[in-house]
């Protein structure tokens, strides 16, 4: 279920920055993408829309994340994303809660991710008032083929992340044995910075069962440290399914949160989803709410 909500706090809005570690604590940084961009110049068309996992026919694509726009004492959360290939088009169709909907039009191709918009396949001069990054899949660390991770900003003051990756098929889906799978974890805390990390997701298909944790660290321009160990509890996974959903828990302050996702890939070789959580600013005991995405493999 997409969800739309208010978020008021106390502190000021922390900018996103480059994602470097800090000195205090033992979760990871999920990943590094490159520090967004100054406004691009005027649209033209000399770019091109992407061509993300080179599908041959239109596809509903599973999509999770957050667009985050800020606002005076808080920000306006929803997680409505969604996004679909359009073969006829040649275009990926991003649908995004404040930002409209428009194929992913690429203005910079760089080593690892592509940079651009969401443009009008009939007219890509039509652009919406987003940037994204979004990662190639198979040339970033995690060598991901079926899923990708994207960064959005807008001058509006709005930001998020999104994943999206091609479904695995119900009937290709493992009903037997077991498997772990490694993701990484990025998103955004209101009011408190980036958040990284790290989770573990353990399923056995037979059963139908799911179980795992997740460890997280906030950082900011300046500093990071560690949040803290959220367990999986009350997982929702039946043998055969597609789909997982649960909630966290840290035990060692009953702060809570939830995650839900989706396989994707031949196989349900990879998996993607989003999370909330809430958690303490370590500095001011501010209670804060994070907002991120996990894509990660079967190990």
């Amino acid at each position: 279920m997409k969800h739309l909500r208010t978020i008021v706090w106390l502190t000021g809005c922390l900018a996103v920055t480059g994602c470097g570690g800090g000195s205090g604590g033992t979760g990871q940084v999920g990943r590094v993408l490159p520090t967004p961009a100054p406004p691009p110049p005027p649209p033209s068309d000399v770019g091109t829309f992407a061509d993300v996992f080179s599908l041959d026919k239109s596809t509903d694509l599973a999509a999770f994340g957050y667009d985050i726009r800020w606002k005076t004492g808080g920000a306006d959360v929803s997680d409505d994303v969604s996004v679909h290939y359009d073969a006829a088009q040649g275009a990926y169709i991003v649908e995004l809660p404040y930002h409209g909907s428009g194929g992913f039009y690429v203005d910079e191709d760089y080593d690892t991710s592509w940079y651009g918009t969401l443009a009008n396949p009939a007219a890509p001069t039509e652009r919406q008032n987003v940037e994204l990054y979004v990662e190639k899949p198979l040339l970033t660390y995690q060598n991901l083929e079926y899923s990708t991770i994207a960064y959005l900003s807008a001058n509006d003051q709005s930001a998020g992340y999104l994943v999206f990756g091609v479904p695995t098929l119900a009937s290709d889906m493992p009903v037997t044995g077991s498997a772990t799978y490694a993701a990484n974890v990025t998103g955004l805390a209101v009011g408190g910075g980036y958040i990284g990390g790290t989770a573990d997701f353990l399923f056995n298909f037979g059963a139908g069962s799911l179980s795992g944790a997740m460890e997280v660290s906030a950082y900011d321009a300046w500093d990071g440290y560690f949040i803290g160990t959220y367990d999986f509890v009350n997982t929702v996974y039946s043998t055969g399914s597609t789909t997982f959903s649960g909630g966290l828990k840290d035990k060692s302050t009953n702060l809570a949160g939830t995650f839900n996702g989706a396989f994707t890939g031949t196989g349900a070789a990879e998996l993607i989803g989003q999370f909330e959580f809430q958690f303490r600013d370590t500095y001011t005991s501010d209670l804060l709410t994070a907002y991120g995405v996990f894509n990660g493999k079967k190990q």
